[in-house]
């Protein structure tokens, strides 16, 4: 068997994963070969989303087991939000 380590700590056998969707502003959901949910990442941030669907998916390709370096699911971002960048007038 070969493990995929999810952010929340648990474990899923990278056998049964068969689609890894992203639903944005959501999470990812990871489901089995009869759609079966079988683990659900709550990630609200679009392209940290993106980051570790790829990831997940990349792990599952390879199947290779050990951890995914989550960390950059704790990051914050460096770029304001649209609406404040908006909001500024130029000088």
């Amino acid at each position: 068997m070969t493990w995929l380590n999810l952010p929340d700590g648990n474990q899923i056998d990278t056998v049964l994963v068969r689609s890894v969707m992203l639903y944005k502003g959501k999470g990812i959901a990871v489901r089995d070969a009869q759609q079966r949910l079988a683990a659900y990442v709550k990630i609200e941030d679009h392209q940290k989303g993106e980051r570790a669907r790829d990831a997940i998916l990349l792990r599952v390709k390879n199947q290779r087991s050990g951890d995914i370096d989550w960390t950059f699911l704790s990051e914050t971002s460096s770029f304001p939000p649209i609406e404040a960048a908006n909001s500024e007038s130029p000088q």
